[in-house]
């Protein structure tokens, strides 16, 4: 067995799934895990080969996968992947379709483990690949490990001890003839930049993948402290800004990227600068970042919503005071024979009097939603919020508070109430609410 095999992340999974191109590496790996099981391991090894019918040599690669599986008494599993179609389909190169139809049919027959044969190059090639596309931390760690149940036990061994070991068992291999040209970005850093920077410096490889490691640890720490940092501050729904706004930046953008990914939105480093600052304001604000979706700051929280500026609010009325999208509402109810005569005499309908026994059922206070209507006191006609709210602010107009019961809206902040619970001769009760707009916000 190689001295770099990395045994350790196999674990105590019992089988694995070799991904078998043909190649030294992969032939290398499936050779070693085969030595790891004979040696009193117990684990199953099987292999997977992928066809992407895009080269002359790619049925002959096939061939030599079969025959090679037999002559090891190793089961492989064929797949041949229409890798050009669904590049054209997908509008993807050819090299990022074949990658996608190559991971499924490995989790096709995968029942365990997932053995991939990238090596220290490969890593190192990654690493400077996602430097020039301008990635972070976590794209200068380079090729993981293990993600999931996929392992990579070749990830310390460099193509030398790879070829040098096949070297000693006589067994051979194919070269996939795509390696030797430039048409692809990894072959353009396997065969043009790697080997000027070995010019500068004989073991560039290995530097860069001790990098990568060292990388890694950080990372994961960071990373760490971001998923505490994002428990702490988010309520399924929202991010806490204050909590976010003094944090490290290196955790707190992490926890907005999360966020952010949890909700489908593509993450950029301008969106999450631009969002860490939005936790700063101390105002309502809001951050475009679509058609119709917007990042939103409310009441110290931020929210992602749709053509709303504020976030759909709807609770319970209760009598006393009622927090509601940076206002107070006040809720009393008058019940004193006098009191009551002197309300319908001055009808004030639009600070809301309305006579508490008509009420149907629970009473909400809410935000306005679509297709609400309302017949106002007096105007002997039914009306849309929509319309009322036409010359509101397009800031305000999701935080006009709205009453409503069973059998619909009752009143709209600075419009009034609705007919069916006017005040009247017979009105023993009123509810009464006063509505004031919190400093802070």
């Amino acid at each position: 067995m190689l001295k770099n095999f990395d045994a350790g992340i196999i674990g105590k999974e019992k089988s694995v799934l070799v991904g078998l191109s043909g190649g030294a590496d992969s032939v290398c790996l499936l050779f070693n895990l085969l030595e790891y099981s004979k040696a009193g391991n117990n684990l199953s090894v099987s292999a997977i080969h992928c066809n992407h019918q895009l080269r002359g040599t790619a049925d002959s690669d096939e061939a030599f996968c079969v025959r090679l599986c037999e002559k090891l008494g190793v089961p492989l599993y064929v797949e041949r992947l229409d890798v050009k179609g669904f590049a054209k389909e997908n509008s993807l190169s050819e090299e990022e379709a074949g990658r996608i139809l190559r991971y499924r049919a490995f989790d096709k027959y995968a029942d365990g483990l997932i053995a991939t044969a990238h090596n220290r190059g490969d890593t190192a090639e990654t690493v400077i690949f996602n430097l020039i596309r301008g990635a972070g931390l976590r794209g200068m760690c380079g090729i993981p490990v293990q993600r999931g149940n996929i392992i990579r036990p070749l990830h310390r061994c460099t193509r030398a001890e790879i070829e040098g070991y096949l070297a000693e068992c006589g067994q051979d291999f194919v070269t996939d003839e795509t390696n030797l040209t430039t048409d692809y970005s990894r072959n353009r850093i396997r065969l043009a930049v790697m080997p000027e920077l070995k010019k500068i410096n004989s073991d560039a490889e290995g530097h860069i993948f001790a990098l990568s490691e060292r990388l890694r640890i950080d990372e994961d720490y960071i990373s760490s402290q971001a998923d505490i940092l994002y428990n702490e501050a988010c309520d399924g729904k929202s991010l806490n800004a204050e909590i976010l706004a003094g944090s490290h930046y290196a955790v707190s953008s992490r926890a907005v990227k999360r966020f952010l990914d949890g909700h489908g939105i593509p993450v950029c480093a301008r969106l999450i600068d631009e969002i860490l600052s939005l936790c700063n304001e101390k105002k309502s604000s809001r951050i475009n970042v679509g058609e119709d979706v917007y990042i939103t700051l409310s009441q110290g929280r931020i929210y992602i919503t749709g053509e709303r500026f504020f976030p759909e609010y709807c609770a319970p009325l209760s009598v006393g005071e009622n927090k509601f999208l940076g206002k107070t509402v006040t809720a009393e109810i008058i019940e004193d024979e006098k009191s009551v005569k002197d309300a319908f005499v001055h009808r004030k309908f639009t600070n809301c009097y309305i006579d508490y026994d008509k009420i149907k059922g629970t009473l909400l206070l809410r935000n306005k939603r679509a297709g609400d209507r309302i017949s106002l006191v007096g105007r002997g006609f039914e009306s849309r919020l929509k319309k009322l709210l036409e010359k509101t602010p397009a800031y305000e107009k999701d935080r006009i508070a709205v009453l409503c019961d069973e059998g619909g809206v009752i009143f709209v902040e600075n419009f009034g109430a609705d007919e069916r619970v006017k005040l009247s001769d017979d009105t023993t009760r009123i509810l009464t609410l006063r509505i004031e707009v919190n400093d802070n916000d």
